[in-house]
């Protein structure tokens, strides 16, 4: 082990013997060489690796780190290539059937890696001479996609974005789904929004949610017809056992109904010789259209769930109500409507066991049962987004900052009297307590986005300046809590 740190230090490397990870860039075929031969051969306890190939590699050298992560103990991986020149110039120079990056994609197939990350291998994929003409997978790269999913039998997460096809068929990438035997997780984001607001035909030879139960489903766009014969509540229904985390959100304006009734077969939960459904779900977001007999259903259901995370949008926020308090954490509310909003904020009031942290309200009439709450929750994160009714200053007026870390804000009426108020409060922060305000457009900022238009202690009208963090598009990603 010390012949490797040895290696690992000359290269300019970090070690972390808490978590078994090493950090490195290597700038060299020879300095590659020496650094994954010590590897397999003096670091067994070395199971997290980071590593940059800093220099003119070629395809023997990306084999040979694809064979000695092989032959070591290496789970959770991050090959990072530098880049070599411009794609254009790098893709017309690439000879037939060289495929520089082909043998990366064995790493696919390597089952003690449990996290892989690969970044810039701008050319992956299956053949040179396919490449040559499609060196990017682009959004409307289908079959592409769908051949580097057959060549991975044994993909066991599956993360997939936007991506358009064209074909009269099924899309090629929800064939290729069919063919993961050992798929757990799928996650699916806007697949086939941009082909217009249709649902996707269902076809024999689609698979688009696998074929066997899966640990985690998330679908938002919701491309398939639903219904009793749906493609999406079959999945649900072999998953009920296994299922950890489902997360589903429709299009907006999309007539989509879930019905929960089907895909329990209409038989009631409460029976003592029914085990319950869903028993080990711990995320539950339903952004969707909920039918009537669902929503009682669900409401039965969900006080037996030790759920961590709910997020309900629109009418599916009644259901936040019948949460089982003792084990949840994470409250999401979008649009809900005043009754569903008292009728929560009653339930989490009157609760013996509540261990709510972290609430997130957007397009909420804040009402005033829920000042009430929030004036004795002891969250450590809120979210506050384009509420209606009272204003910011009023809520924040009544909020408990006793444990509060970060307060997320963003509203068109967030100005100077709104941070005043919090300023005057600033004695009850704790010592991480951060605000942090979104401007997504940098043309219309103003001086409250402004970070350096606060003092660095602070004053009985403004914030000090390191409790504030402004956040531009790269950082704002709140949509995806």
């Amino acid at each position: 082990m010390s012949s490797f740190l040895q290696c690992v230090e000359s290269n300019d490397g970090t070690f972390d013997p808490q978590v078994g990870k090493v950090t490195v860039s290597l700038k060299s075929t020879n300095a590659a060489k020496d650094f994954f031969s010590r590897l397999t051969q003096h670091a067994p306890a070395i199971i997290a690796l980071d590593v940059t190939l800093n220099w003119s590699y070629g395809t023997a050298d990306v084999t040979m780190v694809v064979d000695k992560v092989a032959e070591s103990n290496v789970q959770d991986l991050n090959v990072r290539f530098q880049r070599l020149g411009t794609l254009t110039n790098f893709g017309l120079s690439m000879r037939l059937g060289e495929g520089r990056y082909r043998s990366l994609l064995d790493l696919f197939s390597i089952t003690k890696i449990k996290k892989l990350s690969i970044t810039d291998a701008n050319l992956l994929g299956l053949h040179a001479s396919k490449l040559l003409n499609r060196p990017i997978i682009r959004p409307h790269s289908d079959p592409q996609l769908a051949n580097i999913i057959l060549h991975c039998p044994h993909l066991v997460d599956l993360k997939l974005g936007e991506c358009s096809y064209t074909s009269a068929g099924a899309p090629k990438i929800d064939q290729a789904i069919g063919s993961l035997s050992k798929l757990e997780v799928l996650h699916r984001f806007h697949l086939y929004e941009g082909d217009g607001v249709e649902p996707v035909e269902i076809k024999r030879d689609a698979v688009p949610y696998g074929s066997i139960a899966l640990r985690e489903l998330v679908d938002f766009g919701l491309p398939y017809p639903t219904g009793s014969n749906g493609l999406l509540e079959s999945a649900i229904r072999r998953s009920l056992d296994t299922l950890e985390v489902l997360m589903l959100r429709s299009k907006v304006g999309s007539a989509a109904k879930i019905d929960f009734t089907t895909i329990l077969d209409s038989l009631s939960p409460m029976a003592l010789d029914r085990p319950l459904p869903f028993a080990k779900l711990t995320h539950l977001k339903l952004s969707v259209t909920l039918t009537k007999s669902s929503f009682v259903l669900m409401a039965s259901i969900l006080p037996r769930l030790r759920l961590s995370s709910l997020d309900l949008a629109g009418r599916a926020c009644r259901l936040a109500a019948h949460a089982n308090l003792s084990t949840l954490k994470s409250i999401y509310l979008v649009s809900p409507e005043e009754d569903a909003v008292d009728a929560f904020s009653l339930a989490v009031s009157t609760s013996s066991s509540n261990h709510v942290e972290s609430l997130y309200l957007a397009w909420t009439h804040i009402t005033t049962k829920l000042l009430d709450l929030l004036a004795v929750l002891s969250l450590k994160r809120f979210y506050l987004i384009k509420t209606q009714g009272d204003s910011p200053a009023t809520i924040l007026q009544s909020l408990n900052l006793s444990q509060l870390q970060m307060l997320f804000i963003d509203d068109g009426e967030y100005n100077w009297e709104v941070e005043e108020v919090l300023a005057g409060r600033s004695a009850e922060f704790v010592d991480r307590f951060v605000l942090q305000l979104p401007c997504k457009n940098k043309a219309a900022m103003r001086d409250i986005h402004k970070e350096d238009a606060r003092e660095l202690k602070g004053s009985s009208t403004r914030l000090a300046r390191h409790c504030v963090r402004v956040l531009d598009n790269t950082t704002y990603d709140v949509g995806a809590i």
